[in-house]
């Protein structure tokens, strides 16, 4: 019997997200991580719209802190 494993697609879609909090940054990340993207990490400090621009993310999350 023959089998197979089926070919992972070598270029994973990255995900920007743009943090206020790093716990959820990390947990996100791990999470994100285990399921084949890639990420990457800016501060809310950092110009949003020159990261996107640079990184060409295929997804940008906005994640808020506690007060929102």
């Amino acid at each position: 019997m023959i089998s197979y494993v089926p070919i992972i697609d070598i270029i994973s879609k990255r995900i920007l997200i743009v943090k206020d909090g790093y716990d959820i940054f990390c947990l996100l990340t791990d999470l994100l991580n285990q399921e084949g993207y890639g990420v990457i990490g800016l501060n809310f400090t950092h110009p949003i719209i020159e990261g996107v621009l640079t990184n060409k993310p295929d997804l940008t999350m906005l994640v808020p802190g506690i007060n929102g």
